[in-house]
């Protein structure tokens, strides 16, 4: 969490100089745990942070920083870097280019995203294209909450990868506390699916996981989370 945290804090420094004229929107640091209940161990922990500033107009630019570890030893660091635009108050909409690093290789992934808050409801939604030095996979993310007071949120979120030779799609469901203006903490309970070409039969595993967050800044944090196919294999 500590080296999360001082990147994030690196990456802001490095954009002082750009950003000083600009409007700083929103920041957010965030951390989750996961595990499946057939066997109860942990099986992913997820640390990430953003910052995000408006640069002329409706545009801003906002960038992610995240770690993964899948519980086996396989850990995953991706950078995201989002270019937006709130469209005449009626959404916001944006493209994104994420890269993944890992022991034996990288993934690049780009694509659009949009998102819009109505009231005590808000919904966001992505389309991405990803390519791992060969393979390549297409992707979608559906995140949605609804606020029952004040302090209290329904969260909702689905993603599809379809690949060349694997496929998954995740479906969650869960609940955050705020405590006022400061941190917040959720829980979730899901199911995820993997189909692996040639496979006897699918795997399936239901899961559940912890985080806590903390977003400051105007807009209380960034419009968009972190993309990328590690992304749409975790939870909120």
């Amino acid at each position: 969490m500590s080296k999360l945290v001082c990147a994030v804090a690196l990456a802001g420094v490095a954009w002082t100089g750009v950003a000083t004229a600009q409007e700083f929107r929103g920041a957010e640091v965030s951390a989750e745990v996961l595990s499946y209940t057939d066997d109860g161990d942990i099986a992913q922990t997820t640390y990430q942070g953003s910052l995000e500033f408006g640069v002329f107009g409706g545009f801003g630019v906002a960038a992610d920083l995240s770690f993964y570890n899948f519980g086996d030893d396989d850990k995953v660091h991706d950078g995201t870097l989002h270019l937006l635009y709130d469209a005449m108050a009626l959404a916001t909409v944006g493209g994104f280019y994420s890269h993944e690093s890992y022991d034996d290789g990288s993934t690049d992934s780009f694509g659009v995203e949009a998102g819009r808050n109505m009231g005590a409801a808000g919904i966001e939604g992505y389309l991405g294209l990803a390519d791992d030095d060969g393979s390549d996979y297409r992707f979608a993310g559906l995140d949605a909450t609804y606020d029952v007071t004040r302090n209290i949120s329904v969260l909702g979120a689905a993603a599809l990868i379809d690949g060349d030779e694997v496929g998954s799609s995740r479906l969650s469901i869960g609940g955050e506390y705020r405590f006022g203006d400061g941190p917040a903490v959720y829980a979730q309970v899901g199911r995820i699916n993997v189909d692996y070409d040639g496979a006897p039969e699918d795997l399936s595993e239901t899961f559940i996981g912890i985080g806590a967050r903390i977003a400051i800044g105007p807009n209380k944090g960034t419009a968009f989370g972190s993309r990328g196919l590690s992304e749409a294999l975790s939870g909120f």
